[in-house]
């Protein structure tokens, strides 16, 4: 196969929160599958047209001939920085197909409801972050550049119709699919609290596809019984659990989450039989650059199966980027990663080190709006980033006055 080549637009279909289609969840921007030159809906364009649209037959045959596709430049990206990319793990776990009429894998994010506002998120994946943002635009003088993102966000969430997943067309397009989907992965928003995912789900139970692997990744601070009893009937699944730091580091990058209760969950989730597989999923970005160390010794700890730690690293916003701080906190991050001491874990943690060190998104404008975008949020929540992380807050506070005089 050519070295652009990726399996994913020959299995594969994916939906962002409104519904519209692009190649994996990996492509940047708004790079979105097009039909008669409009960006695809899924439950709103027949399925046919979009599946066999000349942009989907554009990108694979470029992908054949061994031609740069615009839309997979993130794993261009991370190959180029010896990185393993999402199209490499794509090719090695998944074969080349003869293309079928219908996909075989589905990524599927039914809306934005969610009971949390992450700082790593954004409006159109969290109905709870577009409410707080909608409501801090009309009462706040907030900096150019922040209102424009923030105005984009709320923009997108009310030019679209969040009700797709509801059509006919979407639950005929459920329907044609699920006999011989392999493969199915649900996110949001928080998945457990979609109602629309169970109606995939119990799709699946009642055609008798066993053989599908489902995965959904979830923010642990929910249980709903009735979603997690559906595991039973797989063969195999898989349940990502977002954790981005220990105890109340957590609990302020993804706001508002109650800590003892993700460790309440996280012990049901070991009591899964054996067949579901349990991974965390670390963002890695500014304000956790530190939690790597006692959030894998607390996973080593509490963990009575195998749990594998996954990370993932932030490409954006630039402000809160793990690669934001200045050389003399990077070279702190980098003694601490390398002093880690864990067998069960090395190969993730030698993956952080990695990126690290070969990441660079200092600036001092990244570093001021990071403190912007920090006393702004602050102001409408509980927990405060100088209590929580004072030595971050020091630096931030002792570079935005050097820059200031």
């Amino acid at each position: 196969m050519s070295n652009t080549y990726c399996v994913y637009p020959f299995i594969n279909v994916h939906t962002n929160t409104d519904g519209r289609c692009k190649l994996c969840c990996h492509v940047y921007g708004e790079d979105y599958v097009q039909v008669n030159g409009k960006d695809a809906i899924l439950g709103k364009t027949k399925w046919d047209n979009i599946w066999n649209s000349e942009y989907m037959l554009d990108v694979r045959a470029k992908m054949l001939a061994g031609m740069y596709v615009k839309e997979c430049g993130r794993c261009y990206e991370h190959e180029q920085k010896g990185l393993q990319s999402s199209r490499q793990w794509a090719n090695e776990n998944f074969k080349a197909p003869v293309l079928h009429s219908n996909p075989t894998h589905l990524e599927l994010r039914l809306g934005n409801k969610c009971n949390l506002k992450c700082n790593s998120c954004w409006s159109v994946s969290s109905d709870q972050i577009y409410k707080e943002r909608k409501k801090i635009l009309q009462q706040e003088n907030v900096p150019k550049w922040l209102n424009d993102q923030w105005q984009h966000e709320i923009n997108s969430c009310e030019s679209h119709d969040w009700e797709w997943y509801e059509t006919q067309d979407f639950r005929d397009f459920v329907d044609d699919v699920a006999p011989t989907l392999e493969r199915l992965y649900l996110t949001g928003g928080e998945p457990t609290l979609i109602d629309a995912n169970q109606y995939v789900l119990d799709k699946l139970v009642e055609v008798g596809n066993r053989k599908c692997h489902v995965a959904w990744t979830t923010n642990m601070t929910t249980w709903p019984e009735n979603f997690y009893n559906k595991l039973d009937f797989f063969d195999t699944s898989e349940i990502q659990m977002s954790i981005d730091g220990y105890g109340i580091h957590n609990t302020y990058i993804r706001y508002p989450t109650d800590w003892n209760k993700v460790e309440q969950n996280f012990y049901k989730a070991q009591e899964l039989p054996l067949k579901v597989q349990l991974k965390i999923y670390f963002v890695y970005q500014a304000w956790n650059v530190f939690d790597v160390s006692p959030l894998i010794q607390w996973l080593e700890e509490t963990q009575k199966r195998r749990v594998d730690f996954v990370p993932i690293f932030l490409e954006h916003p630039d402000q809160i980027h793990s690669c934001v701080w200045p050389i003399e906190i990077k070279e702190k991050v980098l003694k601490e990663l390398k002093y880690i001491k864990t067998l069960r874990h090395r190969d993730p943690v030698d993956r952080i080190i990695n990126y690290t060190t070969n990441t660079n998104k200092f600036s001092n404008e990244n570093l001021t709006r990071m403190k912007q975008f920090i006393d702004i949020n602050d102001k409408y929540r509980k927990y405060k980033f100088d209590k929580i992380f004072p030595s971050f807050y020091e630096v931030l506070e002792h570079r935005c006055k050097t820059l200031e005089q």
